[in-house]
C-alpha cells in the first residue's frame, strides 16, 4: 500500500527481555483475574472482569496490551 513492498521484515528489534517480562506479567494477571473471579463464586462475571482487564491494558499501557497473539506476530512484518 502506498508504494511499499507487500512483504518486508521489520528492522525494529522486538525481542528483548523487557518485552518477555511484560508479556509474562500480563498473562499471569489475566489468569489471576479469571481464577479469582471463579474462586469467589462469581463465575458469571468472568467475561466482565476479563473485558475490564483488557480495557485497562489498552488504556494504560504503551503497547495497548497486545492481547491478540496474531497482532503481536504480525508486527514482525512492519516497522510501525
Amino acid at each position: 500500500m502506498f508504494e511499499k513492498p507487500a512483504f518486508t521484515i521489520s528492522t525494529n528489534d522486538r525481542f528483548g527481555g523487557h518485552l518477555w517480562i511484560s508479556k509474562v506479567i500480563a498473562t499471569i494477571g489475566l489468569l489471576l483475574i479469571i481464577l479469582l473471579t471463579i474462586k469467589s463464586d462469581n463465575a458469571r462475571y468472568v467475561s466482565v472482569t476479563v473485558s475490564g482487564y483488557i480495557a485497562a491494558g489498552y488504556s494504560f499501557t504503551l503497547s495497548m496490551s497486545f492481547a491478540k497473539p496474531a497482532a503481536t506476530f504480525a508486527r514482525i512484518f512492519t516497522d510501525t
